[in-house]
């Protein structure tokens, strides 16, 4: 399911599939509101990491556990890229997806904002972003959790 978000990473819109994997109703999910869904263990740990990929305009991927309307919870893989419009490549938010993944899918993708991360495994995240054609790239990275 796709997701949108806005410059500040508040859900924007995110596809009706949330509801059928979470019984959150998607008026609830917008805003911050898709945190309530989120494994306890894992929903700070997201809510921290998030904040350090806005902070840096940064791609980011990973997964985490979600509850599910019959009380259990399952793995889903996240990625998502920045979005950028005028003027002057501002900001937008996040254009990305989540899709729900089996145990065996599991190892290849990492828990979000965990040491294994995979953004992590050289220490930092280092993401290159163009602010135009003719400017230098800009090396975005955040410290690991």
């Amino acid at each position: 399911m796709i997701f949108v978000t806005d410059a500040r990473s508040a859900l924007a819109y995110v596809g009706p599939e949330w509801a059928d994997l979470t019984g959150q109703p998607l008026s609830e999910a917008v805003g911050s509101g898709w945190l309530a869904c989120l494994h306890a263990a894992d929903r700070e740990i997201i809510r921290t990491f998030l904040q350090g990929a806005v902070r840096e305009h940064a791609e980011f991927h990973g997964r985490y556990r979600v509850r599910t309307p019959d009380g259990g919870h399952v793995w889903v893989a996240a990625g998502a890229v920045p979005s950028f419009g005028p003027p002057e490549r501002t900001f937008l938010g996040y254009l990305g997806s989540v899709t729900r993944i089996g145990p065996s899918a599991r190892r290849l993708w990492p828990p979000m904002g965990r040491s294994d991360d995979m953004y992590h495994r050289r220490g930092t995240a280092e993401r290159r972003l163009s602010r135009s054609s003719n400017s230098r790239p800009i090396t975005c990275s955040w410290p690991t959790a």
